[in-house]
């Protein structure tokens, strides 16, 4: 989705309210408090009252704790960039050359897990640059890895992931869009994998795409940020545990948060309210909570009995830091970074040895929606119009146009708005936003060939659009789950690019593979390089006609468990299979007409959700969850 895109710049200049509560003082803390100040780190000892400076390069970034809270990993700007910019005086902007280092917090002992090539050079005169940009790093949820991207001089992007146990890094290629200056892509690494976020240019505006990997760094699939008003941008994004799921939370400048399941199961969420930084090792002790508003936001410590208010702008979510227990908490006052730490109500100052404190670590912290949290809105799942059916389209994926007559494009929902264009029949198309419902169909906004508008989905008990690709083959989306169309029945999946290779699956209409954007020529054949439901990496031929592009996180809207739904013409002769797996057993074929109840699921297997369901005989078994395949009763 296109979606307008700024960095979020904490620099809202409130004064701190002074928070003077004192109860009973306990035994300090003796953890220590990791503090960033003037590109250095500094570790402050509670107990003792002691801070001393444990690096002196002055060019460290960020500092992220190790889940198990014994190590900080971070970004170090190289040598040959500091170099550099002592020879020209400054750059025109975007990252710098930097290596990635580990820390032992205790005894300060430090090193590198990536380093500049040997011959690494930057604005020297006479050699061409040589170096490497890189991201933040981020620690795997057991801290047994370490993440990282980096940008090559070439422009090619990757991520790096290392192991600690064999001190070796694998590396996977991403895709980078061209916008902007030069920036290692951003990532987090959650229970849910790791996510890489991709910013590009587009007509609408600028695009976040979200690409999910794997924890080995196989790719899983893409999300894109549903559009949102032209008034609100979307900011940061961090990992959210939201109930008993793990959601991608995109921060917008309205003070709410986008929910995006990385498993593209769940429907994406809008939520509007605080957001908690929290110990998961003691997810019941203390906690900062922080309500973000349009222009402002307020932090709160907030513990089992008792919440403490702190200053308007003071602290937001990624001021805070929970001690390793759970019993205390520190956080850095935006507006004077000032470092503090709160213990059984008692509120300290740090001492500071440098101008100002960019940033803490205490302990590992992750993000959560406090108890059931308010979900204003789900704003993906199809609406239903009246005297239409089912909505088969989702924002974010192509569709084309049934091969027949041009669909009208018009300026906004509705057969008497204005004509700004029509789509030729069989044409695809990018589907931008909606639907909203008007005159009897589901309208959807659409980019086609420099034309942006609304055309309607059909009428009545016709559709006039159809999802996926009908004409092209495979697109050029990396992590686009493809069909297989009956035109294109049976695709052979081979082991290698050749048809003299071991045949791994027939693959028929229906069935679901994911692209993971590689295309190899050979035997004068164009290849496309697969994964099979079952995981495995496969080749098949491309070929046009054969495959359509689906949503694999596609519901039934308002489809639950204990409801009843009726298999459509569309859904005729659909199988009912003794498990999640197109290659489990056969129950029957589900007929036109058949109606079953809803048993179980959503689960999701295959590139499918499936849903379990029991027929008026008894009979139980598993089916997939196919746009127009079924309606509720």
């Amino acid at each position: 989705m296109k979606a307008k895109y700024f960095l979020i710049i904490l620099l809202l200049l409130s004064l701190f309210v002074p928070f003077t509560a004192n109860i009973t003082s306990a035994q300090p803390p003796s953890s220590p408090i990791i503090l960033w100040m003037d590109g250095d780190y500094y570790r402050y000892i509670p107990a003792s009252d002691s801070l001393e400076q444990i690096t002196t390069w002055g060019y460290n970034r960020r500092p992220i704790i190790s889940p198990d809270n014994t190590r900080i990993a971070y970004s170090s700007t190289a040598t040959v960039a500091v170099e550099a910019i002592e020879r020209v005086g400054g750059i025109g902007g975007g990252d710098l050359p930097s290596n990635i280092w580990v820390l032992d917090i205790d005894s300060g002992d430090g090193f590198r897990t990536a380093d500049q090539p040997p011959d690494a050079s930057m604005f020297t005169e006479g050699q061409s640059d040589k170096f490497t940009l890189r991201s933040e790093p981020a620690w795997s949820p057991d801290g047994s890895r370490l993440a990282w991207t980096e940008q090559l001089n070439d422009g090619s992007n990757r991520l790096a992931i290392y192991t600690f146990n064999t001190a070796a890094t694998a590396y996977t290629n991403i895709p980078q869009a061209p916008y902007g200056v030069p920036v290692a892509i951003p990532i987090k690494w959650g229970d849910s994998g790791i996510v890489a976020q991709i910013v590009s240019t587009e007509s609408q505006g600028l695009q976040n795409d979200y690409y999910v990997y794997n924890s080995d760094g196989s790719f899983r699939l893409v999300l894109q940020a549903p559009s949102i008003p032209d008034a609100v941008f979307y900011g940061d994004f961090e990992l959210v545990d939201f109930g008993a799921s793990e959601f991608l939370g995109l921060w917008r400048s309205d003070g709410g948060w986008t929910l995006l399941d990385p498993n593209g199961i769940q429907p994406v969420q809008s939520y509007q309210g605080p957001i908690e930084v929290y110990n998961p090792l003691a997810p019941n002790s203390v906690v900062g909570r922080v309500a973000l508003g349009g222009g402002s936001y307020s932090g709160v410590i907030v513990t089992p009995s008792q919440s403490f208010q702190l200053g308007e702008n003071s602290a937001n979510y990624n001021s805070f830091s929970i001690a390793p227990g759970g019993n205390a908490i520190a956080y850095i006052d935006v507006p004077t970074n000032t470092p503090y730490y709160w213990q059984n109500g008692t509120l300290y100052v740090i001492p500071k040895a440098g101008s100002s404190v960019s940033s803490l670590v205490w302990g590992y912290t992750e993000l959560r929606v406090p108890g059931s949290g308010n979900i204003v809105s789900n704003i993906t799942e199809p609406t239903v119009c009246d005297g239409f059916m089912v909505s088969r389209l989702s924002a974010g994926y192509p569709a084309t146009v049934i091969p027949g007559e041009a669909n009208n494009v018009r300026a906004n929902p509705g057969l008497k708005e204005t004509l700004v264009g029509s789509i030729p029949g069989g044409a695809q198309f990018d589907v931008i936003g909606g639907p909203t419902c008007a005159d009897g169909s589901a309208w959807w906004r659409v980019a086609y060939e420099g034309i942006t508008g609304w055309t309607a989905e059909g009428s009545g008990l016709e559709y006039w659009l159809r999802p996926g690709i009908q004409e092209s083959v495979a697109p050029d989306l990396p992590g686009a789950v493809l069909e297989i169309t009956e035109a294109g029945s049976p695709v052979t999946a081979y082991a290698g690019v050749s048809r003299a290779s071991e045949e791994l699956d027939e693959l028929l209409w229906g069935d679901r593979v994911l692209w993971t954007g590689n295309r190899v020529n050979n035997e004068t054949l164009p290849w496309l390089e697969v994964r099979l439901g079952g995981g495995a990496t496969a080749y098949v031929v491309e070929t046009t006609g054969a495959f359509t592009v689906r949503n694999p996180g596609y519901q039934t809207p308002g489809l639950v468990v204990g409801g009843t739904i009726r298999i459509t013409p569309a859904g005729d002769r659909m199988n009912l299979r003794t498990d999640t797996s197109t290659g489990a057993g056969l129950i029957r074929a589900l007929l036109e007409g058949n109606t079953m109840t809803v048993i179980g699921g959503p689960v999701y297997g295959e590139y499918y959700v499936w849903w379990q369901l029991r027929l008026p005989s008894g009979e139980t078994g598993w089916a997939v969850d196919v746009p127009g395949w079924w309606q509720i009763q």
